[in-house]
C-alpha cells in the first residue's frame, strides 16, 4: 500500500510523556497491551490528523505488524491519504484500527452560523470556546442511550469527535484497537456505547464525568459487535474534501458509499 510505513516515524516525546503519560510502569504496561492488542488484528492502523511530531506512547518502539496510514484533511507533508473523519475512506472492518490525537470537538464553521435542531436555533453563549463545548455536549446527550441519534447525519456534521467514534464502529475489525488521547468522560462513555472497551490507559484513574478532559492516553478494543449501530446504513453524504483517488484507497480501502453494504 502506498504511503504505509512499518512503526509510527516518531516516538513520544519528552514533553508529550510528560503531560499525557504517567508513571513509567504505567506507559509501559500501556506498550504492552497495545503490542498484545494487535497481535490479533489484520489491517493496519489510521492515524486521523497525522502525522504528529509528539508520537504515541502506545506505538513507542513497537513494530506494527500491519503498518500504519497517516491520513489528514489537509494535503500536509507526511500524510498519505487526505480524508475527512466524518467519512473516512475506507471499507467496512478494514483497518486494525484508529489512533488520534487532539481532534478538534466541533467544525470551525459551527461557531460562524446559528446552530439549529428541528429547525429552531440553539441559544448558546457568545464566547466561542464555549461554543464549542455546549454544542459538543448538547449533541452528545442526544446520542447516549438513545441509538437513534448515531444516525442523524446533522449530528455527525456537528460534531467531529463523535462522528470519529462511529467511523471508528464502521470501519476497525473486531478486536481492532482506538488509540487517542484527551477523551473526556462523555466520549469515553460514547465509545462503550458503540462497542469499545477500555484495555489500557497512561493514567491510574480515569475521570468519566460527561465535561472532564483526560489527558493521559487511552486504549479501547472493539469487542462488542452485536450493538444496534452495527446495523446502520450510513446516510452521511461523502465530503467533497475526501480524496479517493489514490491507488492506496481503490485498491485497498474501497469507501463504503452510502445505502451500501459489504
Amino acid at each position: 500500500m502506498i504511503g504505509r510505513l512499518a512503526q509510527y516515524p516518531y516516538r513520544a516525546s519528552q514533553s508529550y510523556k510528560d503531560g499525557h503519560g504517567g508513571s513509567l510502569r504505567t506507559m509501559r504496561d500501556m506498550r504492552v497491551a497495545t503490542e498484545r492488542a494487535l497481535r490479533g488484528t489484520v489491517g493496519p492502523l489510521l492515524e486521523i490528523g497525522g502525522p504528529t511530531a509528539h508520537g504515541y506512547i502506545a506505538l513507542d518502539d513497537l513494530k506494527l505488524p500491519h503498518g500504519i496510514i497517516i491520513s489528514n484533511i489537509e494535503n500536509r507533508d507526511g500524510a498519505s491519504v487526505r480524508a475527512d473523519v466524518r467519512r473516512l475512506p475506507f471499507a467496512e472492518r478494514s483497518l486494525g484500527g484508529i489512533v488520534m490525537q487532539g481532534l478538534t470537538r466541533v467544525p470551525e464553521e459551527i461557531t460562524q452560523t446559528p446552530l439549529m435542531r428541528g429547525g429552531l436555533p440553539i441559544e448558546l453563549e457568545p464566547h466561542v470556546s464555549r461554543d464549542i463545548e455546549n454544542v459538543f455536549m448538547l449533541l452528545l446527550g442526544e446520542v447516549m442511550g438513545d441509538y437513534s441519534g448515531w444516525t442523524d447525519p446533522e449530528i455527525m456534521n456537528y460534531s467531529l469527535r463523535l462522528a470519529m467514534l462511529k467511523e471508528a464502529r464502521r470501519t476497525v475489525e473486531p478486536n481492532g484497537v482506538l488509540i487517542a488521547t484527551m477523551l473526556s468522560g462523555g466520549e469515553i462513555r460514547a465509545a462503550e456505547q458503540l462497542g469499545f472497551t477500555m484495555a489500557a490507559s497512561t493514567v491510574s484513574k480515569i475521570d468519566m464525568r460527561p465535561e472532564h478532559h483526560n489527558s493521559g492516553e487511552v486504549l479501547m478494543t472493539l469487542s462488542d459487535m452485536n450493538t444496534p449501530a452495527w446495523k446502520y446504513v450510513e446516510q452521511v453524504p461523502v465530503p467533497a474534501t475526501l480524496d479517493t483517488s489514490g491507488p492506496q484507497c481503490q485498491r485497498h480501502c474501497p469507501v463504503t458509499m452510502p445505502g451500501r453494504t459489504n
